[in-house]
């Protein structure tokens, strides 16, 4: 959103100088549209005490809005799964290479044995059961979850009916980022079918958004790339994946509500205002910390590198 230099962070309300997250709200360049920084390379802010992180949910709940995105970073930490499981809906993003579906299906199962164990912390004969195949390597899978469904109905039949309403009630959504061609479109698919199979569970797949160097250039630019161009292959992507996906429009509806969103990010981007990026102030200097490690030298010049200015400048 353009907002290098962001006056109150997550990290005002981690420490307690902010007591609720409407406090930490930032405006931005859209209407209605708020932001809540977070607080890159402070230290202990990914791995937050387990009451930090109750407080963390419950004021969530808490803010007056339609919708709130929460952006976790990768990996599988309870932390991260944590906040997955608590969201009413959670997406998982992914791109098209082997190992990073690999890697998002992984993360789907931990996140469902996470929700499986907490839901029997106090019935230790079920949870072993669980707590089994949670702990074998990442890659792989000791039991199916239908076979663990057996195992623990052959302990509690009432334990199996509760675990079975919870994995029938586990359903996260996925997207396909930076798909470059209609096989790669095919993973997702394939990702979902292996979820039915292993877990038991409806993985459902939103869509996918096209590799397009458009974004790129507006990431450059420190803008929405939906804003930089409404007409580009991600945008559009993004506008039908909305309306069919996240709204489950289809048909004419679905290009009805596709054209609704298209034309509300072009109003957006006719508000939002112009490119204001500038030339660095700091000057390339042996003196900066960072020269023997930049590739980008290129002494009494300005930096190239601009979006460091906030750190440079404090």
């Amino acid at each position: 959103m353009g907002i290098l230099e962001p006056q109150y962070t997550f990290y005002h309300f981690y420490t307690l100088q902010c007591d609720t997250l409407e406090e930490i709200m930032l405006d931005t360049p859209v209407d209605n549209l708020k932001l809540i920084s977070g607080a890159c390379g402070t230290l202990g802010l990914a791995n937050p005490r387990y009451s930090q992180k109750l407080r963390f949910i419950s004021e969530l709940r808490r803010i007056n809005a339609d919708f709130i995105l929460l952006d976790l970073g990768a990996g599988s930490s309870y932390n991260v799964i944590d906040f997955f499981l608590a969201a009413d809906k959670g997406i998982v993003v992914t791109t098209p290479e082997p190992i990073a579906i690999q890697e998002a299906f992984n993360f789907i199962k931990v996140s469902l044995l996470r929700k499986l164990q907490r839901s029997f912390k106090s019935h230790p004969d079920v949870l072993a059961v669980f707590e089994k195949d949670h702990l074998t390597q990442a890659a792989r899978m000791a039991n199916t979850m239908n076979a663990m469904l057996a195992e623990v109905k052959a302990i509690d039949q009432d334990a199996a009916a509760k675990a079975e309403q919870i994995v029938d009630a586990f359903r996260p959504q996925l997207i396909l980022n930076m798909v470059h061609s209609t096989a790669e479109v095919r993973e997702g698919g394939a990702l979902r079918i292996a979820a039915n199979e292993l877990l038991s569970i409806q993985l459902d797949y939103l869509g996918y958004i096209q590799y397009d160097t458009s974004v790129r250039k507006a990431i450059k630019e420190l803008r929405p790339f939906v804003i930089d161009d409404p007409k580009s292959k991600a945008s559009q992507n993004l506008a039908k994946l909305i309306s069919a996906g996240l709204l489950g429009k289809s048909g004419w509806k679905g290009f009805q509500e596709k054209r609704k969103v298209s034309r509300q990010v072009a109003a957006a981007a006719a508000e939002y205002p112009p490119n204001t990026v500038k030339e660095s102030d700091t000057i390339c200097s042996v003196r900066c910390f960072y020269w023997d490690d930049c590739e980008y030298m290129n002494g009494g010049y300005p930096c190239p590198i601009r979006h460091l200015d906030p750190i440079f400048h404090q």
